[in-house]
């Protein structure tokens, strides 16, 4: 299992876990082999493949089976049984149940879908068992604006953990800090995104979506508030959150940038994301619902064009890229903006 003081989890979304939880939930109080949840993992990461590859314009099955699927399964089983959500019977070929904990968030979830509150929960849990995802949460939120910039050296060797010990102030590896920055991410707790110093060095920026709050204080409770422990006390922390005024003035200012100051011309969803999230420190989906509430604004006409993303846009291929879909079951490619005449 990975220890709390070493290396993360190495899985991407918390998806994954939800599957796992759904499976173990299915074999009862006889338990779950193994082999059921690797396939669950498996269907799981070939539906991800298939919504990017349908992002993009293509249609291709992708169908590769378990084959590949071995380390994600032993990682998302070791945070599993690490937060105390699944038991391991060895006395039964190690067969798998769960636990109350696992009852008890499962019964948070929507049917084959995270709900906001099982990401919240699942996402505290993450941060209490493991202390140096903690530890560099808080070591970001720590930081003078509350942001770190790291460099990608995914193509020219990867950086060490003392590297980025130096960096950060807290020793971690490399994937563990790729992994951190996706989980948290989807968590809505940090966001990221990649830019090109001056000598050509590509960058990862992650920065912190979220502040930490005096426990005693009620009006930081509620939904969008999480706990953990961290080195023997509790930490309590709250997502950014902005009013839409404040919202569309972003959007429009960022947009303005975008179009040299020309109305209705379209930009793709994610160049003006991108610097609107950052500007406002809230997250993608934070920023999806309010730009999608900017229809029904009274001081700004908003509309967008949906189909197939660029190839040369997809960043990577990863999920966080993903505009929201549209009706017509199309990713939002294009939006545009023009303000309202009044008077």
């Amino acid at each position: 299992m990975v220890d709390s003081d070493g290396r993360l989890p190495r899985f991407s979304r918390f998806e994954y876990i939800l599957d796992l939880l759904s499976t173990v939930h299915d074999g009862g109080a006889e338990g779950t082999e193994l082999a059921a949840v690797q396939k669950a993992l498996s269907d799981r990461k070939e539906s991800f493949e298939q919504v990017k590859l349908l992002a993009v314009g293509k249609r291709k099955s992708v169908n590769r089976g378990v084959e590949g699927t071995e380390e994600l399964t032993r990682e998302c089983l070791s945070f599993a049984v690490k937060s105390g959500l699944v038991s391991v019977d060895v006395s039964s070929h190690g067969r798998l149940t769960l636990t109350d904990l696992g009852r008890e968030l499962l019964a948070a979830s929507k049917k084959n879908e995270v709900s906001g509150t099982f990401i919240e929960r699942i996402a505290s849990l993450y941060l209490s068992s493991y202390r140096r995802a903690s530890g560099v949460l808080l070591a970001i939120l720590g930081r003078e604006g509350g942001q770190v910039d790291i460099p990608d050296t995914r193509h020219g060797g990867r950086l060490t953990p003392e590297q980025i010990e130096e960096i950060l102030g807290v020793r971690c590896d490399a994937v563990s800090l790729i992994s951190f920055r996706l989980l948290l991410d989807q968590a809505r707790l940090v966001n990221w995104f990649t830019f090109t110093e001056g000598d050509g060095r590509l960058m990862w920026r992650i920065y912190a979506t979220c502040k930490i709050f005096d426990v005693s204080d009620p009006q930081h409770r509620g939904e969008g508030v999480l706990s953990f422990r961290s080195q023997g006390r509790t930490v309590t922390i709250k997502m950014n959150q902005t009013s839409i005024e404040e919202f569309e003035d972003a959007a429009w200012s960022e947009y303005m940038k975008l179009t040299d100051n020309y109305e209705d011309i379209p930009v793709y969803y994610w160049q003006l994301r991108s610097p609107v999230c950052y500007g406002l420190r809230i997250s993608d989906s934070t920023y999806d619902s309010l730009l999608l509430a900017m229809k029904d604004s009274r001081r700004f006409r908003f509309s967008w064009s949906s189909g197939s993303m660029p190839s040369s846009e997809a960043k990577g291929n990863l999920l966080k890229n993903l505009p929201p879909m549209a009706a017509d079951g199309y990713h939002m490619v294009y939006v545009s903006m023009s303000r309202r005449k009044t008077g």
